[in-house]
Formats: C-alpha cells, sequence, structure tokens
C-alpha cells in the first residue's frame, strides 16, 4: 500500500509558497531604495545612481516608511498561514475574506506610487487590483471535510462562492459510500458525488475534482488556487494510491477539471484528459470491465451490498440489455478470483455513474450521438446502394458478356480480312483461302473501310472506336479534329485516320476516359514511331 501525501499540508504549501514570492517582491523594492548597491572605485552604476535620486527627490524613502511595516506584517501573518475553515458562518468568512484583501490593498497602493504610478490612493477594494496583482496574494482556502450532503449545505456552498470572491473552497471525502442503510438505497440519494457536475452549472467557477493521488492532478489543482476567480476543489482523499487510482479507473469518481478562461466554448473548457480509456464506457483489465462494482467490492461499505453467485451475466453486457431482458438476467463481476452479484441499490449506482460519465464525455466535444446516429443511418443507406447495384450489375453482366464477344468477333474478322485471307496449316502443308470472293454478311460490311483503307496504307490496320460506347469527353477531339469527330448521336468515330500521325492516335486512346479507342497500326511513316507502336499495344 504506497501513501498518499497528505492534502492539507499540500494546500498550505502552495498558499506559503504564494505569500513568500510576494514578500521577496517587498524586500526587492526595500533592498534597491534603501541600500544602494556600493560603487566599485573606478566603475559608477550610472543609472542605478540616476534611479535612487530620483526617487528621493520624488518622496521615495517618504513611501518606503510606509512599505517597511507591511513586510514585517506580511511576514508575520505567513508564518500563521492557514486554511480556514467550513464551521465558520459565510458572512463570517466574508469579512475575513474582506479583511485579508484590505491588507494587500496597502502594500499595493503603496507599490503603485513608489513607481510612479498615481492611481495608487484611487485603489480603494480588491476589485480594482489588477491581474498581475491579484495574481501575488495568496488566495483564501476554504477546507470542506464532507462525509455527506444536507438541503442546507448547498445554499452554503452557493452563498460563499458568489460575488467573484477569489475564495477556494476545498471539499474533502474520505469515503465515496456511505454506510449501507436498512432500506439499500440510500445511494441513490446522494448527491454528494456529484458535486463536480454540480458545480459546472455555476460556469463563473474554476472546478477541479478527482481522487488525491492521481497522476497529474497536483497540476490542476495549482491551476485552480492561482485562477483569478472562485474555485471549488472536490477530492477523494483515500487511504492509499491503489483504492483513489481504483475510484477513478472505475468511473465511480472520474476527473474532472473546467476553467472558464480558457475559452468561449464549454466543450474546451471541460477537461478530463487524466482519466484513463477516455474513448471506452469501461476500462478493461484482463478481459474484464472495470465497473463501479468492482470499486464497491474494494470498500469496506461496499461488502453488504454483493452477494456470491455462480452464474449470470457479466454486468457490462447486462448494462447494455434492454429493460424487459434485464429481468430474466442477474447481474455479476469478478474480483480477486470470486464471481459476485449485486443488489438493486448497488446495479442502480452503476447506471447511475455510467451515465455521468457518458454525459462529461458529451459535454466535454468526447462523443457525439447525433452525428454518429447520422452516420450510421448514412452508412446503412450506403450499403443498401451497394447492394442495389451490385444486383444490376449482376443483371446486365450476361448482356455485358455477350456484347464483349460480339466485339471481340467483329475485332478477329477485321483483322482476318484486313490480312487478306485466312491461312491454315494442315498436315505441315500451308493453305491460303482467299476471302474476297466469299459472301462475308455482316462482317464484310463491319471490315470493308478499314480493309480498303489497310490497302491503301501498305497493309496497314486502320484505328477503330467502340463508338457505342462513348462518353462525349471531348479528349479525342481535343488532340485532333481531323482524325476524330461526333456523329449524329454524339459519339466519337474516326473522321479520316490519314489526316494526323499516329501519334495523335495514340495519345487519344491513352487520355480517352472509356478506353474505348484502339489505335491499329501505322497507316504510314513517321518519326519515333516504333515508340508509339509500343505504346498502343495496351489499347488494341
Amino acid at each position: 500500500m504506497k501513501p498518499v501525501p497528505n492534502l492539507t499540508n499540500w494546500l498550505e504549501t502552495q498558499l506559503l509558497e504564494k505569500g513568500q514570492a510576494l514578500l521577496s517582491l517587498l524586500h526587492q523594492e526595500l533592498g534597491v531604495t534603501a541600500h544602494p548597491p556600493a560603487l566599485a572605485d573606478d566603475l559608477i552604476d550610472s543609472k542605478a545612481l540616476e534611479q535612487t535620486i530620483n526617487r528621493v527627490h520624488e518622496g521615495a524613502d517618504a513611501t518606503i516608511k510606509l512599505l517597511a511595516p507591511l513586510a514585517e506584517e506580511l511576514e508575520q501573518n505567513l508564518k500563521k498561514i492557514k486554511i480556514h475553515s467550513i464551521s465558520s458562518s459565510v458572512a463570517k468568512l466574508h469579512q475575513t475574506y474582506e479583511r485579508s484583501m484590505d491588507f494587500y490593498i496597502k502594500i499595493f497602493r503603496v507599490l503603485r506610487k513608489l513607481h510612479g504610478k498615481g492611481e495608487g490612493d484611487q485603489l480603494i477594494d480588491w476589485r480594482g487590483l489588477s491581474a498581475p496583482e491579484i495574481a501575488l496574494i495568496p488566495p483564501m482556502l476554504v477546507d470542506w471535510p464532507l462525509e455527506s450532503l444536507e438541503g442546507e449545505d448547498l445554499s452554503r456552498l452557493h452563498q460563499l462562492l458568489q460575488g467573484g470572491r477569489r475564495i477556494k473552497l476545498v471539499i474533502r471525502r474520505s469515503h465515496l459510500l456511505q454506510p449501507h442503510s436498512s432500506s439499500g438505497r440510500s445511494l441513490l440519494h446522494e448527491p454528494s458525488l456529484d458535486l463536480g457536475m454540480l458545480a459546472l452549472s455555476y460556469r463563473s467557477l474554476h472546478v477541479v475534482q478527482g481522487p488525491w493521488g492521481l497522476e497529474g492532478l497536483e497540476e490542476k489543482l495549482k491551476q485552480a488556487i492561482t485562477a483569478q476567480r472562485p474555485s471549488l476543489i472536490h477530492c477523494y482523499e483515500p487511504e492509499d494510491t491503489d483504492l483513489a487510482a481504483l475510484a477513478c479507473r472505475t468511473r465511480f469518481f472520474p476527473y474532472l477539471a473546467y476553467d472558464p478562461d480558457l475559452a468561449m466554448d464549454y466543450a474546451k473548457d471541460l477537461d478530463l484528459s487524466l482519466n484513463p480509456g477516455l474513448d471506452e464506457l469501461w476500462v478493461s483489465e484482463e478481459g474484464e470491465a472495470m465497473t463501479p462494482a468492482h470499486f464497491a467490492a474494494s470498500c469496506g461499505e461496499g461488502e453488504k451490498m454483493l452477494h456470491p453467485a455462480e452464474e449470470g451475466t457479466p454486468l457490462d453486457q447486462f448494462m447494455e440489455l434492454p429493460p424487459n431482458q434485464r429481468t430474466q438476467e442477474q447481474a455479476i463481476f469478478q474480483w480477486k478470483g470470486k464471481v459476485f452479484g449485486l443488489d438493486l441499490a448497488l446495479l442502480a449506482l452503476c447506471y447511475d455513474r455510467a451515465q455521468v460519465w457518458k454525459d462529461l464525455k458529451l459535454m466535454a466535444g468526447l462523443e457525439h450521438p447525433l452525428l454518429e446516429a447520422k452516420e450510421k443511418a448514412y452508412q446503412e443507406q450506403l450499403t443498401l446502394e451497394k447492394k442495389a447495384i451490385r444486383a444490376q450489375w449482376e443483371e446486365e453482366i450476361p448482356a455485358l458478356e455477350a456484347q464483349a464477344i460480339e466485339r471481340a468477333m467483329t475485332r478477329l474478322s477485321q483483322k482476318l480480312l484486313g490480312q487478306g485471307g485466312l491461312e491454315l496449316n494442315l498436315e505441315g502443308k500451308s493453305l491460303n483461302i482467299p476471302l474476297q470472293g466469299l459472301d462475308k454478311g455482316p462482317v464484310e460490311a463491319a471490315s470493308a473501310a478499314p480493309q480498303s483503307q489497310d490497302k491503301e496504307a501498305g497493309g496497314g490496320e486502320e484505328p477503330w472506336i467502340e463508338s457505342d460506347q462513348c462518353t462525349a469527353c471531348d479528349e479525342c477531339t481535343t488532340i485532333n479534329k481531323r482524325i476524330f469527330a461526333y456523329n449524329e448521336s454524339k459519339q466519337a468515330v474516326i473522321k479520316d485516320a490519314k489526316a494526323g500521325p499516329f501519334s495523335d492516335i495514340v495519345k487519344a486512346a491513352e487520355k480517352c476516359s472509356a478506353k474505348i479507342i484502339h489505335p491499329g497500326q501505322p497507316l504510314g511513316k513517321e518519326k519515333n514511331l516504333e515508340k508509339w507502336i509500343k505504346r498502343a499495344l495496351p489499347y488494341q
């Protein structure tokens, strides 16, 4: 068991450091004015000498006489600095604050005069102090060792922190679970667990809540103490660090910090960063979700809320069940190798702690249920559309396959007819069958034009376009309008294959978004022809 440093002692140290910083400033002022630095025989510090002369002329010595006793009084006050108790009435605490601030106002009136600021006499009360001046003043800390919260306590809390006074209310908890009542329902009416969230509703308070000993919490508490506004610090101060960490890890007592000076954005002002597993509802350890029931099992007060169990639904899964199914199941969890069931009060508390954690994440902008719901609906709609598109494709595939076969046969016939005949090799003997004299029907009509152009070009294969697949993207006509043109259906066709270089046809095939231009073979001679023939191969 690792002991936790005493919270009260730590807080008193913070107050003392603040007061010592102001005392050091006063000593510095007294030292510079009353005792100028000694000057060496061969060196005169003209700047320091000039400052000293000016201060004397302006009556600085008289001002110093006022500052010295104030520094002495501050030094004496620091020796008996303390944290005030909530047992005093709110009116008395306010009076103590006002008296303390009156003393610091005297100090800053003198300092302002000393530095040539004529408005020193105009400083009437603490509301006229500047931000740098307030930062030098130790705040007023009020200790509230709370075990339970009554209605009148909330009223005192409100009265104490209103009015803008720089009062830091420190609520310390030694226990989070109250003794188990005979009704078993006391936990459901225990608002003190959520004092941190309650303080968030004030919006003007600097709020920090967390188990004392949590890594990183000290720095957050320092920020609350130095904040130039009222602060509420809500700390669970257990007997050992392990219990403190468990309270945070099981979402029983989550960390939160709210600093309204950060931005005009609630989500940016609220910080949950010290909580483990920010993205999850529960932190998982060795496959087990760490729930508030695990914290209750580790506390003496929670033992009466548990009973041995043999089987049931794991608590984290049970809480996700619809209400009508929960009555048919028993919630269980494992702790130190044993299986436990929960009574109704503890089960209700687990639901409450889960809801608080979800609410905090929502306020901090870590969860967006509306956006998530829209995204889910969009994904479902997208899935349905994909299925519809796939079904349409499956219906069209047979027709597309038939079209592809037909185009392939057309291209094959064009190639054969372009060579002037069909050559067969039978048992080592070559047989050439001329096709010009045959009645080729539709094939002849499809290939007649390319065949005649091939002859004119000296045997090359004419380019061709799958015009029925054209998307009218203008890529080919932009490259060469003499070679390519649109027919009456706004579909690309070969207007004149010889009206430009073979390279333009290859470039058009490469640019074509539908990939339906087939360059064929060069119909003439041109520069770098081998390179362009090679680039044309993928589109033949």
